[in-house]
Protein backbone atom coordinates (compact mmCIF):
# COMPACT_ATOMS: atom_id res chain seq x y z
CA UNK A 1 0.00 0.00 0.00
CA UNK A 2 1.51 3.43 -1.14
CA UNK A 3 0.59 6.62 1.14
CA UNK A 4 -1.94 9.06 -0.34
CA UNK A 5 -1.25 12.08 1.80
CA UNK A 6 1.96 13.20 3.66
CA UNK A 7 1.63 15.93 6.29
CA UNK A 8 4.65 17.61 8.40
CA UNK A 9 4.99 17.15 12.37
CA UNK A 10 4.09 21.23 12.78
CA UNK A 11 0.42 19.91 11.19
CA UNK A 12 0.17 16.49 13.56
CA UNK A 13 1.01 18.61 16.35
CA UNK A 14 -1.29 21.22 15.85
CA UNK A 15 -3.90 18.27 15.08
CA UNK A 16 -2.49 16.99 18.22
CA UNK A 17 -3.09 19.85 20.71
CA UNK A 18 -6.69 20.34 18.95
CA UNK A 19 -8.19 16.90 19.56
CA UNK A 20 -7.14 17.27 23.45
CA UNK A 21 -8.74 20.80 23.87
CA UNK A 22 -11.11 21.13 21.42
CA UNK A 23 -12.02 17.45 20.33
CA UNK A 24 -12.06 17.61 16.46
CA UNK A 25 -11.98 14.71 14.62
CA UNK A 26 -9.42 13.74 12.53
CA UNK A 27 -12.14 14.43 9.00
CA UNK A 28 -12.58 17.43 10.15
CA UNK A 29 -9.08 18.78 10.57
CA UNK A 30 -8.27 17.26 6.94
CA UNK A 31 -11.36 18.65 5.76
CA UNK A 32 -10.31 22.24 7.61
CA UNK A 33 -6.97 21.40 5.88
CA UNK A 34 -8.24 20.70 2.58
CA UNK A 35 -10.72 24.24 2.49
CA UNK A 36 -7.54 26.02 3.08
CA UNK A 37 -5.18 24.82 0.64
CA UNK A 38 -5.54 23.24 -2.72
CA UNK A 39 -3.54 20.07 -1.23
CA UNK A 40 -0.55 21.45 -3.04
CA UNK A 41 -0.36 24.84 -0.50
CA UNK A 42 0.12 27.05 -3.73
CA UNK A 43 -3.26 28.64 -3.92
CA UNK A 44 -4.00 31.25 -1.72
CA UNK A 45 -7.38 31.04 0.05
CA UNK A 46 -10.33 33.65 -1.55
CA UNK A 47 -10.43 35.32 1.89
CA UNK A 48 -7.24 36.29 1.71
CA UNK A 49 -7.56 38.11 -1.58
CA UNK A 50 -10.40 39.79 -0.29
CA UNK A 51 -8.82 40.82 2.46
CA UNK A 52 -5.94 42.13 0.58
CA UNK A 53 -7.81 44.05 -1.64
CA UNK A 54 -9.90 45.76 1.16
CA UNK A 55 -6.51 46.39 2.99
CA UNK A 56 -4.84 48.44 -0.17
CA UNK A 57 -8.59 50.01 -0.87
CA UNK A 58 -9.73 48.28 -3.61
CA UNK A 59 -12.20 46.90 -2.27
CA UNK A 60 -15.16 49.09 -3.37
CA UNK A 61 -13.39 50.04 -6.71
CA UNK A 62 -14.65 49.13 -9.82
CA UNK A 63 -11.68 47.12 -11.96
CA UNK A 64 -10.32 45.79 -8.21
CA UNK A 65 -6.64 44.61 -8.04
CA UNK A 66 -6.78 44.85 -12.47
CA UNK A 67 -7.55 48.58 -12.28
CA UNK A 68 -4.44 49.26 -10.42
CA UNK A 69 -1.40 51.13 -11.48
CA UNK A 70 1.86 50.24 -11.14
CA UNK A 71 3.09 50.49 -7.41
CA UNK A 72 -0.59 51.18 -6.17
CA UNK A 73 -0.43 47.85 -4.17
CA UNK A 74 3.33 48.17 -2.41
CA UNK A 75 3.85 49.13 0.85
CA UNK A 76 5.85 51.65 2.07
CA UNK A 77 8.66 50.08 4.36
CA UNK A 78 9.44 52.28 7.25
CA UNK A 79 12.88 51.21 8.12
CA UNK A 80 13.80 51.98 4.41
CA UNK A 81 15.53 55.45 4.37
CA UNK A 82 13.25 58.32 2.35
CA UNK A 83 13.83 61.40 2.20
CA UNK A 84 11.27 64.07 3.63
CA UNK A 85 10.13 61.14 5.50
CA UNK A 86 12.49 59.50 8.56
CA UNK A 87 15.77 61.17 7.21
CA UNK A 88 16.67 64.61 8.65
CA UNK A 89 16.94 67.75 6.00
CA UNK A 90 20.54 67.78 5.07
CA UNK A 91 21.45 64.34 5.73
CA UNK A 92 23.69 64.04 2.05
CA UNK A 93 26.08 66.44 3.80
CA UNK A 94 26.38 64.65 6.83
CA UNK A 95 30.00 63.15 7.28
CA UNK A 96 29.86 59.19 7.83
CA UNK A 97 30.06 57.96 11.58
CA UNK A 98 33.66 56.69 13.07
CA UNK A 99 33.45 53.40 14.69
Amino acid sequence: MQAQRAVTFHVLQKFHLLSFMSKVLMDEFYHTLECLTDNTGTQVPLFCCIWMNKHFGFGHVLGGVEAATPGKLAVMCPACPCPGVNLPSGWESTPPKKV
